[in-house]
């Protein structure tokens, strides 16, 4: 079973998604990722699936070395 923690910083800006199934980790701008989570709980209605999805979205979007 796949976890997935995110981290916020408040002395960077920044995000950290740590994927424990993977033991991947990410950082990304701390605005782009609210953009997409925001987005995505618009969507759903629900904020573990909008964390899921947001998570997914940038790790698919490192994988192909673009920004989200």
């Amino acid at each position: 079973m796949s976890t997935v923690n995110v981290t916020k910083s408040s002395t960077d800006s920044t995000v950290t998604i740590f994927d424990s199934y993977y033991q991947n980790e990410i950082k990304i701008n701390a605005a782009e990722y609210d953009q997409v989570n925001a987005y995505f709980r618009s969507r759903f209605g629900s904020d573990a699936i909008a964390n899921d999805f947001t998570a997914v979205i940038f790790e698919i979007a490192q994988g192909y070395g673009q920004s989200a």
